[in-house]
């Protein structure tokens, strides 16, 4: 029994085959949808279904020029040619029901603005005898659309005509925000060109930054945004008509000439923290700091004898790798980008001053932050934290805090010296 790619599994989703009947369990960003799938079903997929003045008729694409035939690789290679310009990163490839999925998502660090669009998709084609596989397909869409609406959780589900080759449906339904989970939208189309048979889903909401503390419950993203998206990729992937704009929004970072110029090379994919910590050892002794092997992973501190002299820095660094599987669904960019959105969420606290979000121009995707930290009396901390990807799964996060004696007090140095303390470290750290 063939089963639709559809939205992604949370990120321990799994499926359960019981006896003859099988039940996928799809969860994704809080929010759980059934799939039941038995066999054979009669309604039929026609003109008879609604039609919407927003889905104007669209090119079947070309999966001969997608190279399909030559394999997951290849058929995914091309689909992401057509949605890396739309905003998308891809996370994984691989065969489904006796076709080919490619799954996509939305750059984290598209998400620092509040407001920013969270969109994921799936990309699938099938080729062959598909005309029963389509069937199974609508009548699933169906059951699925007929519980919905029973379903006090979403506030809508429909299904319409999609005119796209020779004509297909599309799933439409919003789940609202209920207690700590997010509203989230699903939009997926099935349409079929002769023996050909593709599938585009899309799913997501409107990410919403935390207000005063307090985190903010994301919105559904519009059924003129989701329609819109799919036709657009459609769009791009035959290569007829103009794509609109794309709506995810490229990540917004600032650039400090420090950080450009650096020579720092990044660390080797799939390293380890102890042998990062390791090549880092040797630099220590520039900052001023030594190992704690008692505080666990890799952190550095003044040693005990630290002089408090005026003018003198104190400083921890601590510097962490986590490698991630190739097809994760949480992969190394997302988890490096939910670490700076969650520090970022403290600027809601008048205590915390933060400097702009600097590129790091190492690994394929890399930032940097300063921030300050006032405390009580005339004190205060200054912060630098930095992260960045290799080959994509390689994360490495750098924590860096100083303060200098002046005075009395301890105080945070000024910004360039606190970039210059990092540069210090990731040039080390990369060998």
């Amino acid at each position: 029994m063939p089963v639709p790619p559809g939205p992604p599994k949370k990120r321990t989703g799994r499926v359960v085959a019981v006896i003859v009947v099988v039940l996928v369990v799809v969860l994704g960003g809080g929010v759980g949808v059934w799939f039941w799938q038995s066999g054979g079903g009669s309604s039929p997929v026609g003109e008879d279904l609604p039609k919407n003045a927003a889905l104007a008729q669209l090119a079947f694409p070309d999966l001969g020029a997608l190279r399909h035939g030559d394999g997951v690789d290849a058929m995914c290679g091309s689909v992401e040619k057509a949605m890396t310009p739309r905003g998308y990163r891809r996370i994984s490839a691989g065969e489904t029901s006796g076709g080919i999925n490619c799954r996509f998502i939305t750059p984290g660090l598209s998400l620092l603005t509040d407001g920013a669009i969270m969109m994921s998709s799936d990309v699938a084609s099938w080729r062959g005898d598909t005309e029963d596989l389509f069937q199974r397909f609508y009548d699933q869409a169906v059951r699925m659309r007929d519980a919905e609406l029973k379903n006090p959780s979403y506030a809508s589900s429909k299904i319409e005509h999609f005119p796209a080759g020779d004509g297909g449906y599309i799933f439409h339904r919003v789940t609202k925000a209920v207690g700590a989970t997010n509203a989230r939208t699903d939009t997926e189309a099935v349409f079929r060109s002769g023996d050909d048979l593709m599938w585009v889903a899309l799913w997501g909401n409107v990410h919403r930054a935390a207000k005063g503390g307090e985190r903010v419950l994301a919105d559904p993203l519009t059924e003129e945004i989701t329609y819109r998206e799919i036709s657009d990729i459609v769009k791009a992937l035959s290569g007829d008509g103009q794509p609109g704009a794309p709506q995810i929004t490229k990540p917004d970072l600032a650039q400090h000439p420090t950080l450009a110029a650096t020579g720092a090379k990044p660390v080797a994919g799939g390293t380890t923290t102890e042998a990062v910590c390791g090549k880092f050892g040797a630099a220590a002794g520039k900052l001023g700091v030594v190992l704690m092997p008692k505080r666990g992973g890799c952190t550095y501190e003044p040693p005990d004898d630290r002089s408090y002299s005026e003018g003198s820095v104190h400083r921890t660094v601590g510097i962490a790798v986590e490698v991630k599987e190739k097809d994760s669904n949480t992969p190394a960019e997302e988890e490096l980008a939910r670490e700076l959105r969650s520090l970022l969420e403290r600027s809601s606290d008048d205590k915390y001053k933060f400097g702009p979000v600097y590129e790091l121009p190492l690994g394929g995707t890399g930032y940097a932050v300063v921030y300050t930290l006032e405390g009580g009396g005339g004190s205060s901390s200054g912060y630098v934290q930095a992260g960045y990807v290799v080959d994509g799964t390689t994360h490495v996060l750098v924590k860096l805090t100083s303060r200098v004696k002046n005075g009395r007090d301890l105080v945070a140095p000024p910004e360039e010296a606190l970039v210059a303390d990092l540069v210090t470290i990731l040039t080390a750290i990369g060998g």
